[in-house]
């Protein structure tokens, strides 16, 4: 279940819901079209991406206890956040409406926690460099990675995260991963400078102008909700405040992005934008969604 801002804000944030206009509250609103670059290869649902997510963290707990460290599994206490927001800024009403961008909640919400705190605690510093060596690896022994957008990453292959990527998804994961990654950066960045979603941002700002809300671009809103939840970190009343204030802004701009059209122009120029930077990664793309589709369904065999 999603641990949304406006389930933290309670009475409060369903009032300022119930006040302003739009849907009544009886139906879930429709989802408006998500467009992903390359076919969505790199994105996984909420339940795929808790159901993998487990599946890592268990292979990661095998690595480690064979190196002779205790290790527990991190869990996806909310698997709606472990999904990637939309690439290019699009929001979905349903949650939209109750999470506005998700920034607020993350605040106002419990911590997340990591149950190897207390294991690290009980091991003496020589033990905790060699335990933190084990699971994430050594720069020394790290390899390089140069994805096509230019960016260049680096990772140690013999490292337990490593393995375990390796164990759920088979070889090569991280180096196919990080490849389709930067192409995916560049379907976005092309498609976010086409005629087509330029056009419809126009509309798009326009229209928050009338709603009250003077943005030029898309990622403005989220910059100013992000800057008020710094600001008012500590102070649990303009927290709260702050996360009224999404939800209001927030609900203004999915409508907006529906009354632009936003969602449609993103696909259709995307869909150009892939034209001329995909072709050469078609094998590449079937590879990794079938390594993915392996992996879901051991892990779903695994806790049936």
């Amino acid at each position: 279940m999603l641990i949304s801002v406006r389930r933290l804000l309670w009475l409060a944030a369903t009032a300022l819901l119930v006040a302003g206009c739009g849907a009544s509250g009886h139906e879930a609103p429709a989802a408006l079209p998500d467009p992903r670059p390359l076919s969505g290869v790199l994105y996984a649902p909420p339940a795929n991406a808790a159901l993998l997510h487990d599946a890592e963290e268990a292979a990661v707990r095998d690595c480690m206890h064979e190196r002779g460290f205790e290790y527990h599994v991190i869990p996806a206490r909310d698997p709606w956040r472990l999904v990637e927001d939309n690439p290019y800024g699009l929001l979905q009403p349903d949650r939209a409406t109750d999470d506005g961008y998700g920034i607020t909640a993350q605040r106002l919400g419990p911590p997340a926690g990591d149950p190897n705190d207390e294991i690290l605690q009980r091991l003496s510093e020589t033990r905790q460099r060699q335990w933190h060596e084990a699971l994430v690896g050594t720069p020394d022994r790290h390899r390089k990675v140069k994805r096509p957008d230019g960016v260049t990453l680096s990772y140690d292959p013999g490292a337990c995260v490593e393995t375990g990527f390796r164990s759920v998804y088979g070889k090569p994961w991280t180096e196919r991963f990080r490849a389709l990654e930067g192409v995916g950066n560049q379907v976005v960045t092309a498609t976010l400078r086409g005629a087509a979603f330029r056009t419809a941002e126009r509309k798009w700002a326009t229209c928050m102008a009338e709603e009250g809300h003077p943005y030029r671009a898309l990622g403005e809103p989220r910059q100013e909700i992000q800057e008020r939840v710094e600001k008012a970190a500590g102070d649990s009343e303009a927290l709260r405040e702050t996360g009224r204030a999404e939800l209001a802004v927030a609900r203004a701009d999915v409508a907006c992005q529906q009354r632009a059209r936003l969602h449609q122009a993103v696909a259709a120029g995307q869909q150009r934008a892939e034209k001329t930077l995909r072709g050469d990664w078609e094998a590449e793309i079937k590879a990794h969604r079938q390594a993915r589709d392996r992996a879901l369904k051991h892990a779903r065999s695994g806790t049936a």
